[in-house]
């Protein structure tokens, strides 16, 4: 036997229980981030026994990847001065939402760092305006979709419920049915 190897498993194995135990943390209705686009990020802050939602509207310079750890950095300008921050996009203090009419951003470039250097409107990104459509968004169909489903869902898994608890209570009742003749058949014996 190889002492190297792993004893406890695959990795594959290993990389598959991780991928289950973050999969209840990860939020299913976010919308599709893109670097360049501008973002609207609504952050609970906590102070003293209050909560509050503070906003911030910015443009997505860069996406980290990583699974239930994703983050983005937004990055806006306020007084003259660029803010950036890093945002856990699962963190269930962090709401997101894509800031309509901001036009389909034009960069070439997975993160957007060079605009750290830029100031004024060289620091604005080219944008492809593309014709509003009325109606529902793409991720708006996306989040009723998921809705239809997870309903679909509880209601079939009700129905399973109804039918177990209608198969106890036969069970229950056969069982009770042979109990109560048996006192019967003892008296003539007695």
């Amino acid at each position: 036997m190889n002492p190297r190897r792993n004893s406890s498993g695959s990795r594959k194995g290993l990389a598959k229980f991780v991928e289950r135990v973050n999969a209840p943390q990860m939020k299913d209705d976010l919308i599709p981030f893109r670097v360049g686009m501008t973002v609207k990020v609504g952050v609970t802050v906590v102070e003293g026994g209050k909560s509050r939602v503070q906003p911030y509207e910015g443009i997505v310079i860069a996406i980290h990847r990583a699974g239930v750890a994703t983050t983005v950095t937004v990055r806006k300008s306020f007084q003259g001065y660029g803010v950036e921050r890093i945002f856990p996009i699962h963190s269930p203090l962090c709401s997101f939402e894509e800031v309509r009419g901001a036009g389909k951003p034009v960069v070439r470039r997975a993160k957007l760092y060079y605009l750290r250097d830029l100031v004024g409107k060289k620091a604005k990104l080219k944008t492809r305006f593309v014709a509003k459509k009325t109606g529902p968004s793409r991720h708006q169909l996306k989040m009723e979709a998921l809705a239809a489903s997870k309903a679909e869902a509880a209601a079939a898994e009700a129905k399973a419920a109804e039918e177990a608890a209608a198969a106890e209570a036969a069970e229950a009742a056969a069982a009770e049915e042979p109990a109560a003749e048996e006192p019967a058949a003892e008296e003539p014996e007695a």
